[in-house]
């Protein structure tokens, strides 16, 4: 599947032309908001979004540029609040949200979801957390 910005949608005998928004890709699955999931987590054609083919007939993900201020990367996202921090930031409709790890762990932007310390070595100091 390649890596979409837009969908069509069919609901009561009526098809309409969706788009997803900032920092979402379609999937079919709806995780996220209205059909789409977080960019780095949709498999496009064998590969996740990180490096997409762009196509002449959709609008590619390579046209969603980050925001280059502000707490949000995205419109929609999951974020780190900097390396090796024990909370990570949720935004959804370009509002953040901090939300806490469970103690003892930190927030590891390689697999988006809090993780142990000792296990993110090359961004994170687990003696600091320990003290």
């Amino acid at each position: 599947m390649p890596c979409l910005l837009q969908y069509y949608k069919c609901a009561n005998g009526t098809l309409t032309e969706e788009l997803c928004e900032h920092g979402l890709l379609y999937d079919g699955k709806g995780n996220v908001f209205d059909n789409c999931n977080y960019h780095w987590a949709v498999n496009c054609d064998g590969r996740y979004s990180d490096g997409m083919v762009p196509h002449s007939d959709v609008v590619p993900h390579s046209d969603v540029v980050p925001h280059t201020g502000g707490a949000c990367e995205y419109d929609f996202g999951i974020f780190s609040a900097g390396a090796c921090e024990t909370y990570y930031r949720l935004c959804e409709h370009g509002v953040p949200l901090d939300y806490p790890c469970t103690a003892g762990l930190a927030y590891d932007e390689r697999i988006h979801a809090c993780n142990w310390p000792d296990l993110m070595l090359e961004t994170c100091k687990p003696e600091r957390k320990l003290r």
